[in-house]
């Protein structure tokens, strides 16, 4: 995935370096809780636009991620208005928004939920859970711009905690899809290893490798004949039972035909 660069880095606080801690039922303090749900409610105010711009900052941070999405080839202000683009963000502030609604209830509710969530990302191509960091960085971002003085120490810190329970979370779902899928895969090679494509592809070369190697020893058996024949035909020509010289020489310029 793209890297952030060493200012955003800096300006975001390096979010993924920070541990993750324990995820029980007193992750949030009773204060943090208080800050997240008067904060979400400014953020609630026209959801979509905010979820737009999270996504506009992912790709400005990794612009490959959006060669995940079915509006890869469009950009500037007419990506800002494609209804696909504007879906995949009112989704995203939905899924932070049942966070922010079940703060009292983590294990029952929300990160079960994370982790389904996280489970359906393992079959996407090109899907890497290095994305997920880049997803911090960039609500960090909108939301500092979007909440201002608001967003002081205190809040920031009840967000970030939030932000890594929902990519811990939904990291955790996609590790445990993507050892079922890698597991699976294996048992069907173990079962029908002729329809593995790496070993199919190995054998094809393979043969295509010995089809050279017999195509080359034709030719040289093909050559050694030849040479054994023109042997053969000195021989003929010197013990007076073959084509003179000059029948030999009318023959190789088509004047006339050799028959012995």
């Amino acid at each position: 995935m793209g890297q952030v660069s060493s200012s955003s880095a800096e300006n975001m606080g390096e979010t993924q370096k920070r541990p993750v801690g324990n995820f029980g039922d007193k992750y949030f303090t009773d204060k943090q809780k208080v800050l997240l749900r008067r904060t979400w409610a400014i953020l609630l105010v026209d959801m979509q636009a905010k979820g737009v711009r999270v996504f506009a900052r992912v790709f400005e941070l990794a612009p490959e991620a959006k060669k995940l999405f079915p509006f890869k080839d469009v950009a500037g202000d007419e990506l800002l208005r494609h209804p696909t683009f504007m879906g995949h963000g009112m989704r995203f502030m939905k899924a932070v928004g049942g966070a922010v609604d079940h703060l009292d209830a983590l294990d029952v509710i929300l990160m079960p939920n994370l982790v389904q969530l996280g489970r359906q990302h393992a079959s996407f191509p090109g899907f890497s859970t290095d994305y997920l960091n880049v997803f911090v960085d960039a609500m960090d971002y909108v939301w500092r711009k979007e909440l201002g003085k608001q967003y002081n120490r205190d809040t920031r810190e009840a967000w970030q905690k939030i932000f890594r329970l929902i990519m811990s979370k939904l990291s955790e779902g996609y590790g445990e899809a993507r050892c079922a899928i890698n597991w699976q895969q294996k048992q069907e090679h173990v079962n029908n290893p002729a329809q593995t494509p790496v070993i199919e592809a190995h054998r094809q070369a393979s043969e295509g490798s010995e089809g050279r190697k017999n195509t080359a020893l034709s030719l040289e058996e093909e050559q050694m004949a030849q040479k054994q024949g023109n042997v053969r035909d000195q021989k003929t020509v010197v013990n007076g039972e073959g084509p003179t010289l000059k029948q030999q020489t009318e023959h190789a310029s088509g004047r006339t035909g050799f028959t012995g």
